[in-house]
């Protein structure tokens, strides 16, 4: 028994020191530019946000979301009124419900949050479209129906002769 006392000592020892590290899991969350008005830029960036242990909990990604970000040149596209619901994930994408934002927010505001959310939500839960409803506006999107910057395209001009 004094022989094994010292090396089960020691094993702890040699174990007290060691510690599991996990990877921080970490997602882009699109909140809109504060400036984006006066700077005429691109009304929309991206934040990353730690979301550890939480990647598949759409209920807990969408509170986070709300929460609004944590840099001061973004700020949330919904009002502070606006309250999470629901969200559930579908054939197609995920839906999102909340809280009826009709008096808080013009239709404009309204389009350009489902903007963000649908981008955050397209790289974090893998899906190919969003839809968010609030109140009687229902709003779905994809890939496809987002345009974020101009493609330079000239616009059509009529010639003389």
């Amino acid at each position: 028994m004094r022989r094994i006392f010292p090396l089960i000592l020691a094993v702890c020892l040699l174990f007290s020191g060691c510690q599991v590290k996990t990877a921080n899991e970490t997602a882009e969350f699109y909140y809109v530019q504060a400036a984006y008005q006066t700077d005429l830029g691109n009304p929309i960036a991206a934040e990353w946000k730690e979301i550890t242990g939480h990647s598949g909990d759409l209920a807990y990604l969408v509170q986070l979301y709300l929460v609004g970000p944590s840099q001061d040149t973004l700020v949330s596209p919904f009002p502070r009124s606006c309250q999470f619901l629901s969200a559930s994930k579908t054939d197609y994408g995920i839906q999102i419900k909340l809280s009826d934002t009709e008096l808080t927010m013009t239709d404009a505001a309204f389009t350009l949050g489902c903007a963000c959310l649908t981008l955050t939500f397209l790289g974090i839960a893998q899906v190919q479209a969003v839809t968010v409803i609030s109140g009687n506006r229902k709003v779905t999107m994809d890939r496809s129906t987002l345009t974020l910057y101009d493609s330079g395209v000239p616009a059509a001009t009529e010639e003389t002769q």
